[in-house]
């Protein structure tokens, strides 16, 4: 009984050995992920399955508290929060989307092109006169929209403002709401790169 109970045991650290190795390894393919925050987890995680399978857990679940889940920031929070009340509070006066203006950059000898091209894009509320850089090769505008960082219509806007400005020389559409649409993008697109393949 105490030979077949060890032969036991030692046929299941084997088991366990390869589970882990396994897991490790799929772990290590967030390497080429597009995000830091993937990345880092990637590697954190697969030291933590090295460690101690409780360690290894911990780190994921860190990592699904941090989730974006596509709500727009104030409805993000399940209790009243200041931040939320001052946004609603701009948002009775104001445009909601001028508390999180969008950057458009681009080169100053297309500055006209460029301002034409913003203020005709449908969800724009105002755009500023382009401010020329300190060596005058570059042109910057701010750019309120019209909704909420996050919201559908937002996003709309963002990625017809960088279809509008295109074709111009050095253009680019950055700020808050776009980086926070990119890294929404980057998420769907690695959820979907990491999803299994469906069985032929």
């Amino acid at each position: 009984m105490r030979t077949q109970r060890g032969a036991t045991i030692t046929g299941s650290r084997s088991a366990v050995f390869a589970s882990a190795v396994t897991v490790v390894l799929a772990l290590l393919t967030l390497l080429a992920a597009v995000l830091t925050s993937n990345h880092t987890l990637g590697v954190s995680a697969a030291i933590g399955v090295v460690v101690a399978p409780v360690f290894g857990l911990g780190v994921l679940a860190i990592r699904l508290a941090t989730v974006d889940i596509g709500l727009p920031r104030t409805e993000q929070f399940r209790t009243e929060a200041e931040s939320v009340r001052g946004q609603e509070a701009l948002a009775r006066h104001f445009p909601v989307g001028t508390s999180q203006p969008v950057t458009v950059v681009a080169d100053a000898g297309a500055a006209d092109r460029v301002t034409a091209a913003v203020e005709g894009v449908a969800g724009v509320v105002s755009v500023s006169q382009p401010e020329r850089s300190t060596d005058g090769t570059l042109a910057r505008w701010r750019v309120d929209l019209a909704a909420l960082a996050g919201t559908p219509e937002a996003d709309r806007a963002i990625r017809d403002l960088r279809a509008a400005v295109a074709g111009e020389p050095g253009a680019l559409v950055g700020g808050e709401p776009a980086a926070d649409l990119d890294k929404r993008d980057a998420d769907l697109r690695e959820a979907a790169e990491a999803a299994p393949s469906p069985a032929p």
